[in-house]
C-alpha cells in the first residue's frame, strides 16, 4: 500500500523530456588564423514550436508565460527558455519548455504523484501536439523524474548531516583514523554525499545528500533523481510508463529511508508520496 506524509520534506518534483532537435544552426567565428564553427539550436521554427505550446498550456489554464532568457541571446541545448505558470499568483504546478526540453513542476501544496500526474499527462499532450513536423517521430533522449526534499530541523531534531544520513537513513560513511586524527579535538567531519546506482541497462538512481538552506532555513537536502536514457518513442502511453515506474522506484526508497522518521512526517495511508 502506498503512503503520503502530511509534514513531507518535499521541496519540488520535476518531470523533464529531453530531445535533440534536428538541423543545428552553425555559425563560423574567426579565432586568429583558424575559423571555428559554433552551434546552436534556434530560429524561427523553434519560435514557432513556442507559440504552439505556449497557446496549448493557454488553453489548458496556464496563462503567465515567463521568458528566462532574453530575446537576442544564444541558448543551449536542455536551457529553459519560457516558464508558463497559473494565472493564480501562487501556481503549484509550472511547466517549462526549452531548446530540446521540457519539464513539469510541482511545488508545496504538491499532495501526491496522483494527484500531479494529470498536469504531466496534460503538458506532455500539449508537448507533443506543438513539435515540429520535422522532429513529430523523434525519440526522447532522456526522461527522468526527479524528488528534492529538504529535511528542517523538525525532522532531522537537530542532528548533522552526517548523523541524519548514519542515524535514520541508515547510510554510514567511515573516514581512516590517519585522516580523521589530523580534524580538530571534539570536531566532527562534514561531507557531501552522492552515489550513481545502475538499476537497468538505460536507467539509473542518483541520490546527493548534502547540508545547506531551503528558504533561509537550515536543512538537510536530498535530491533523487531516476533518469532513463535509451530512447522512448514521442508516445503519451511510452512516456508514462516510464515515469510510473520512476515513481515506484523513488517512492520504494524514501519509504524506506525515512522509516525511523515516519511518526514526525506524520504518514497516511492509500496515497503515495
Amino acid at each position: 500500500m502506498s503512503v503520503t506524509f502530511a509534514n513531507a520534506p518535499l521541496v519540488e518534483i520535476v518531470t523533464e523530456l529531453r530531445w535533440i532537435p534536428p538541423q543545428p544552426v552553425s555559425i563560423p567565428a574567426q579565432s586568429g588564423a583558424a575559423t571555428l564553427q559554433f552551434s546552436f539550436f534556434g530560429g524561427s521554427r523553434q519560435d514557432e514550436f513556442f507559440m504552439r505550446l505556449g497557446g496549448k498550456l493557454h488553453q489548458l489554464g496556464f496563462q503567465a508565460v515567463e521568458r528566462l532568457v532574453p530575446p537576442g541571446f544564444v541558448t543551449l541545448l536542455y536551457q529553459p527558455i519560457y516558464r508558463y505558470k497559473q494565472a493564480a499568483e501562487q501556481s503549484p504546478v509550472q511547466y517549462q519548455a526549452g531548446t530540446g526540453l521540457f519539464s513539469a513542476h510541482g511545488i508545496p501544496p504538491y499532495h501526491s504523484w496522483e494527484e500531479f500526474v494529470p498536469f504531466v499527462k496534460n503538458g506532455i499532450v500539449a508537448l507533443l501536439e506543438s513539435r515540429d513536423s520535422k522532429e513529430k517521430e523523434t525519440q526522447f533522449a532522456t526522461i527522468s523524474l526527479r524528488y528534492i526534499d529538504a529535511f528542517r530541523r523538525e525532522l532531522t531534531q537537530g542532528r548533522s548531516g552526517p548523523a541524519f544520513m548514519a542515524d535514520v537513513l541508515g547510510i554510514r560513511v567511515l573516514l581512516p583514523d590517519f585522516l580523521t586524527k589530523f580534524g580538530r579535538s571534539g570536531s566532527a567531519p562534514q561531507y557531501t554525499l552522492q552515489f550513481i546506482l545502475p538499476i537497468a541497462d538505460d536507467t539509473t538512481l542518483n541520490i546527493s545528500l548534502a547540508e545547506g538552506q531551503v528558504h533561509g532555513a537550515d536543512a538537510i537536502v536530498m535530491d533523487t533523481t531516476v533518469s532513463c536514457t535509451r530512447g522512448i518513442f514521442p508516445q503519451l502511453a511510452e512516456v508514462m510508463k516510464v515515469l510510473n515506474s520512476a515513481h515506484e522506484v523513488i517512492h520504494e526508497m524514501f519509504v524506506k529511508l525515512t522509516e525511523p522518521i515516519h511518526g514526525l512526517m506524520q504518514p497516511t495511508e492509500g496515497v503515495s508520496k
